[in-house]
């Protein structure tokens, strides 16, 4: 009968570990530098003015650091400027729509996401949704003459 070597063992099973743990600390470094390097690149890219770039960099940066809210709102708003642009794809208003709903999501009280978020379902002819959203902006004490505008135009689209 063999007899195992329990040195041997330990020493292995530790090496092991310290290796794992290193290889994941290698990793998080250049995780954490790659999202560094995407921020900086979307920073830039928004400086030119090339919003388009800059908003594909800050979703891939929204990718790592999901909770950033406040990137998220500044993405959307972002993404809210392009559709409204008259040279606007479908593919751009979608890409609002659902960025500036996520983020409502997230910040329920942001009434100029909320705004965006009227004139970019208009845009999209989802009318009744755009008069819920103009509700509840007019239940915090927000309104003027354009949501009204909106909110008509929205009401004789729907019959």
């Amino acid at each position: 009968m063999q007899r195992l070597n329990l040195k041997f063992l330990v020493g292995f099973f530790l090496a092991t570990v310290l290796i794992c743990v290193g290889a994941y600390a290698v990793w998080a470094y250049n995780v954490k530098q790659k999202i560094a390097v995407i921020r900086q690149k979307a920073v830039a890219a928004e400086e030119e003015g090339d919003l388009k770039a800059a908003v594909r960099l800050y979703q891939q940066y929204l990718n790592y650091n999901a909770g950033d809210n406040e990137q998220l709102g500044k993405v959307a708003i972002m993404a809210a400027d392009i559709a409204a642009d008259s040279e606007a794809t479908p593919a751009d208003q979608k890409k609002a729509y659902r960025l500036l709903s996520r983020s409502l999501r997230s910040m329920p009280d942001r009434n100029d996401l909320r705004r965006k978020f009227v004139d970019v379902l208009v845009d999209r002819r989802m009318f009744s949704d755009a008069q819920k959203q103009i509700i509840e902006l007019e239940k915090r004490n927000i309104s003027n003459d354009e949501l009204d505008f909106l909110y008509a135009t929205c009401s004789e689209a729907l019959g």
